[in-house]
């Protein structure tokens, strides 16, 4: 995820930076880098602990728990149901 980049929730498969149609508040505020994709269901504790790189691809069934910041970096594939405990 690059600065500025928002995940918004129900914004799943691949991330367009700058889409509308979402208000701030049903952000997740992570930073998102380009060509992410993200597979829905997503979870997550609150979202702007995690930095996913430019390329990350995240699978279905996914759980971040983000107490601590999460960096993934760039081009790294996370599988199906992986939970990411910080």
């Amino acid at each position: 995820m690059t600065l500025g980049g928002k995940l918004r929730a129900g914004d799943w498969g691949s991330f367009d930076h700058g889409s509308g149609g979402h208000e701030e508040a049903d952000c997740v505020e992570a930073e998102v880098g380009e060509g992410v994709d993200v597979q829905a269901p997503f979870s997550c504790d609150y979202g702007w602990n995690i930095s996913l790189g430019p390329g990350v691809f995240v699978n279905f069934d996914c759980v971040i728990l983000d107490c601590a910041p999460v960096v993934v970096g760039a081009r790294t594939l996370i599988g199906p149901a992986v939970q990411l405990c910080a």
